[in-house]
C-alpha cells in the first residue's frame, strides 16, 4: 500500500523562465535608471568640456579647408578658359604642380594655346613619363576597364615611342566601350548619340570643385568638334576633311575626333597632345563608381 501525497511537497512553479526574467527586469529598471541619470550628470561637465576642445581644434581645420576650396576655385576660373582654348582639361592624374603653373601663365597673360599645350606635354613626358604611368596603373584596376589592362599598357608604350598613330586608334575603342558599359546601352541619336553618352557619364565623374578646368573643359571638346563632334557629311572623306578643318581654323594634330579617325578620315592626327587627350579621357572615366555585378535599370542593349 502506498503512502499518502504529503501536503508540503513542492508544486512545480507556473511561472516560465521568460515571465520571471521580465519581472527581474522591471524590477531592475528604476534602479538601473536611477544609476544611468547618476553617471550622466556626473559625466557631463567632462562631455561639455570635450566637446568644446574638439570644436576649438576643428575650427582652424574648417577654416583651412574653406580658404583651399576658395583657391582651388579660383585657381579653375583663372586656368579654365586657357584650357578650352587649348583643348585640355585637368583630368584626376593632373599633379598640383601643373596647375599652379598653367595659373602663374594666365595671371601674366601668357596662357597661350601653344604654350598650355607645351605645358602639359611637359609635364606628362617629366620623369620617365611618371603621370602617364599613373593613369595607365589607375585605369587598369578600375572594372570600367576589366580586361582593357593590356591595351591600355601597350597605347602607353606606344606613346613612350612617339607611336602616336597606334595609341589613339588603340584607346579611342576603349572610351566608347567603357560609355557603354556604365550607361548600359547606346544612346538614340535624340539623346545626343555617342556624344550624349560621353556628356552623361563625364557629368557624373566630376564634380563642381573645379568646374571650369574640368567638366567645362573636357565637354567644349568633345561636343565641339573635338571627339564626338560632328563633320559636315560634305567633308566627311579623306580629301575634303582638312578644307572643313581649315575652314574651322583647326588643326588635325589637336582634334581627336573618333569619328573621322576610326573611319580612317582623318589621317594626320598623329601628336603628342592628341594621344594624350586619350590618355585623358581614360583618366576621366576612372572618376566613375562602377560594380559590374551591379544590376543596372537601363541595361537593354540596342543596336548601334
Amino acid at each position: 500500500m502506498s503512502d499518502a501525497p504529503r501536503s508540503d511537497r513542492p508544486r512545480p512553479s507556473s511561472f516560465s523562465l521568460e515571465e520571471i526574467l521580465d519581472s527581474i527586469n522591471r524590477s531592475m529598471k528604476p534602479i538601473i535608471d536611477e544609476q544611468a541619470s547618476i553617471a550622466r550628470q556626473s559625466l557631463q561637465p567632462y562631455l561639455d568640456t570635450l566637446q568644446s576642445s574638439l570644436l576649438d581644434t576643428l575650427a582652424p581645420l574648417a577654416e583651412s579647408l574653406d580658404r583651399a576650396t576658395q583657391e582651388i576655385r579660383k585657381a579653375s576660373q583663372e586656368v579654365g578658359p586657357a584650357l578650352t582654348s587649348a583643348g585640355f582639361w585637368i583630368p584626376p592624374s593632373a599633379p598640383m604642380t601643373m596647375v599652379r603653373e598653367l595659373r602663374v601663365l594666365a595671371s601674366r597673360g601668357e596662357a597661350t594655346p601653344e604654350l598650355t599645350r607645351r605645358l602639359i606635354v611637359g609635364t606628362y613626358h617629366a620623369d620617365d613619363f611618371r603621370f602617364l604611368r599613373s593613369i595607365v596603373t589607375s585605369s587598369s584596376a578600375h572594372p570600367l576597364f576589366t580586361g582593357s589592362a593590356l591595351v591600355i599598357a601597350k597605347a602607353a608604350d606606344a606613346h613612350l615611342r612617339s607611336e602616336f598613330t597606334l595609341s589613339i586608334p588603340a584607346l579611342l575603342p576603349l572610351v566608347e566601350g567603357s560609355l557603354i558599359t556604365y550607361l548600359g546601352r547606346r544612346f538614340s541619336a535624340r539623346e545626343g548619340g555617342t556624344s550624349g553618352m560621353a556628356s552623361t557619364a563625364l557629368r557624373a565623374a566630376y564634380g563642381d570643385a573645379m568646374r571650369e578646368a574640368t567638366i567645362d573643359a573636357i565637354l567644349q571638346y568633345i561636343t565641339g568638334h573635338g571627339t564626338y563632334g560632328r563633320v559636315d557629311p560634305v567633308y566627311f572623306h579623306p580629301d575634303r576633311y582638312s578644307k572643313w578643318l581649315s575652314d574651322h581654323g583647326l588643326e588635325s594634330t589637336q582634334i581627336l575626333n573618333r569619328h573621322a579617325i576610326l573611319h580612317g578620315i582623318q589621317r594626320a592626327y598623329s601628336s603628342p597632345e592628341n594621344s594624350l587627350r586619350a590618355f585623358f579621357l581614360i583618366d576621366s572615366l576612372t572618376l566613375l563608381e562602377y560594380t559590374p555585378s551591379a544590376p543596372r535599370s537601363n541595361d537593354t542593349q540596342v543596336a548601334a
